[in-house]
């Protein structure tokens, strides 16, 4: 993702939980590489979506959800009425 994410100064990336949940943290150099990368979820992965959400800390691993997920979807040729 670093080349992705524009490759942001002080990247760290640590997986977090269960292998298999596939959580993980990303610590960045600078606020505004973060909120940069944040606004423009979902990333995508070959065909995955990527979800983000800022991270609290006070949380276990298996109590972060990720249940929605915001697209924009243009639809070619749609008829007005």
């Amino acid at each position: 993702m670093k080349p992705a994410w524009g490759n942001p100064y002080g990247l760290k990336v640590r997986s977090i939980g269960k292998k298999e949940e596939n959580l993980f943290v990303s610590e960045f150099g600078a606020q505004q590489d973060m909120e940069r990368v944040l606004g423009g979820s979902p990333w995508m992965v070959g065909r995955h979506a990527m979800l983000l959400q800022h991270y609290d800390e006070r949380l276990k691993p298996s109590k972060i959800k990720f249940d929605h997920m915001e697209i924009w979807v243009w639809i070619l040729n749609l008829s007005l009425g």
